[in-house]
């Protein structure tokens, strides 16, 4: 690409002095070293020209009259960061490397809101294997990462290869860059570092529920369900198991808080009620229409359990008029175990329901409310089912309770 310099140059010149003033000076895409000295003499002020002419020389393989003409553009003005550049670049042509680095930092200091200049730099700079290369290739780095957000993403690829211990100490005071960066470490599965500076943000004050959605559920979405739920814990630390066990908050669908889908064939209606409750303000409720015969797995929790041992699921239901072959019951499963609690149907006052199993292994399992379709004749579901209190608790040896989420 370096061939189109001159010529473009040559005719934004040709467009500039107009009929007459080329039919003074000539027609520089014809003869550059003819016409531009011509063109220096009639306008001796403006640095273009010997830098046009530094450009042809260089064209030509001709570097010691490109230098010479390059000086003398920048002595006429020395704050155009092109002129720079190219002059950087004649120099890295011709090996000399300290004087090609001088005139880097110069062309990226000159202009530092133009993200072209910025970007010219900073790939010749990473060409050079020197340490104050990389430092101002870091500078360039955190100031691109404002000039260009659409290239964020190759930005802190680039940093990483600065900076090996994280990008903290590049990165600018800047909300947006921050919170690219974490969805960024976490779409790559470095964990530790995505919550390292998920900690860090909140220092800063720039959290929100909307990346605190976005941290936990890229966090289990790559298998470190036990990073997000260290995460989860610093922003709602009354939770030990169960989050909002007993409804009193709204469901959150995300993360380790209560998932519902109302796409569930045959739903009548759904939602919290203040009139049926064991305890609190109100319970969870499903009710049915009776000509359907679904599968139904909500409301639903992901839990995580980090000390293997016995475990409890409790909780309190109801029901009226819940028609079919199968009830509603508690169910809970992870790996290595799946277990359920008794089932409720027809009419039944609030019940305390149970399910006691063993986890071997620490990580995540599912609790949910569950009733299974069934091929009898008697398979419609009708009627209504009520939740509350949730509760899931870690049992000694004799079966007492350890510990329990409210």
């Amino acid at each position: 690409m370096r061939w189109l310099v001159f010529p473009l140059s040559a005719f934004l010149l040709w467009v500039s002095l107009g009929p007459f003033g080329a039919w003074v000076v000539g027609d520089p895409l014809k003869d550059p070293f003819r016409v531009l000295p011509r063109a220096m003499k009639v306008d001796p002020l403006d640095h273009q020209w010997p830098y046009y002419l530094a450009q042809a020389y260089r064209g030509v393989g001709e570097d010691k009259a490109a230098r010479r003409y390059f000086t003398r553009a920048l002595k006429i003005n020395s704050l155009d960061p092109m002129v720079w550049s190219s002059l950087a670049d004649l120099y890295l042509d011709g090996g000399r490397v300290k004087e090609a680095l001088y005139a880097l930092e110069r062309a990226a200091f000159l202009d530092p809101s133009s993200a072209f200049i910025q970007w010219r730099v900073l790939v010749r700079l990473l060409a050079l294997d020197l340490p104050s290369a990389r430092e101002i290739a870091r500078d360039l780095v955190s100031r691109l990462l404002l000039l260009e957000p659409s290239k964020r993403r190759n930005l802190f690829a680039l940093g990483e290869m600065l900076v090996k211990d994280g990008l903290g100490g590049i990165l600018p005071h800047d909300e947006g860059v921050w919170k690219a960066y974490l969805r960024w470490l976490i779409s790559r599965g470095e964990v530790e570092k995505a919550v390292m500076v998920w900690r860090e943000m909140g220092d800063l004050g720039w959290r929100d529920r909307g990346l605190f959605r976005s941290v936990v559920d890229g966090l289990i979405a790559k298998g470190a369900v036990a990073q997000a739920w260290k995460v989860w814990r610093g922003e709602f630390p009354q939770d030990h198991l169960i989050h909002n066990g007993g409804f009193e908050r709204d469901l959150l669908g995300f993360g380790f808080g209560w998932r519902f889908n109302p796409r569930i064939s045959g739903l009548k209606s759904w939602g919290f009620t203040f009139r049926d409750r064991i305890e609190g303000r109100r319970s969870f409720y499903l009710e049915f229409d009776g000509e359907r015969n679904p599968r139904v797995g909500w409301p639903r929790q992901l839990v995580y359990i980090g000390v293997p041992g016995t475990y409890r699921l409790s909780a309190y239901m109801k029901t009226e008029g819940v028609t079919g072959a199968t009830g509603f019951s508690l169910w809970v499963w992870g790996k290595g175990f799946r277990a359920r609690s008794k089932e409720l149907k027809g009419y039944t006052f609030w019940r305390w329901v149970k399910v006691d199993f063993q986890v071997r292994d620490p990580g995540p399992c599912w609790v949910a409310l569950v009733r299974q379709a069934t091929r009898k004749l008697n398979r419609f579901l009708g009627g209504k089912v009520w939740i509350d209190q949730v509760v899931l608790e870690k049992l000694d040896e004799k079966g007492v309770s350890q510990g329990s989420s409210g």
